[in-house]
């Protein structure tokens, strides 16, 4: 059964629902923690945090998943505004953990969406277009798919998955 947090961030109380206690790598933090330590202060951004209690071990190093949450919610808050909802979601299938970092914020056009792959190409006044390349390159490495789906007015939503750590794997 998944644990889910709902966090309003930038406000005075923030009402968690539900504490996370699914974690993305072993030895690693807390998900909810480092969404929320990513997208704190930011006006009143809704997090919302669905994580299984058994989400497998995969393979990969710690510094870069956690890289590749900082880039995908460093994205989502920056889309966003007050009253908006950035939700992170994991979930696997036995042979794959997939992570989900989707938001309801401004979205991309078309031709943004064709460009994103591009590598400097970026949206934002004061970016340096790296951020969505590095998360490719992350999720690539690990030999996993990587998604983007965006409409203007309706979001964002990418999907990263990975393989499951073998039994006595690395």
């Amino acid at each position: 059964m998944a644990h889910v947090a709902v966090t309003a961030i930038g406000t005075d109380r923030p009402g968690i629902v539900a504490r996370v206690t699914g974690v993305l790598v072993e030895h690693g933090g807390n998900l909810e923690d480092s969404a929320m330590t990513i997208l704190g202060g930011h006006f009143a951004i809704m997090l919302v945090v669905e994580v299984p209690d058994d989400l497998p071990p995969v393979t990969g190093v710690q510094g870069d998943l956690e890289q590749l949450l900082l880039n995908l919610l460093s994205n989502a808050r920056d889309a966003t505004l007050a009253g908006d909802t950035v939700t992170l979601r994991a979930g696997h299938d036995g042979e794959l953990v997939e992570l989900v970092v989707e938001d309801t914020g401004c979205g991309m056009t078309r031709e943004q969406l064709s460009r994103i792959r591009e590598p400097f190409f970026t949206t934002k006044a004061d970016g340096h277009g790296l951020g969505l390349a590095i998360c490719r390159s992350i999720v690539a490495q690990m030999r996993g798919p990587f998604t983007i789906e965006s409409a203007p007015g309706s979001g964002t939503r990418v999907l990263a998955s990975f393989p499951v750590r073998e039994e006595g794997g690395p």
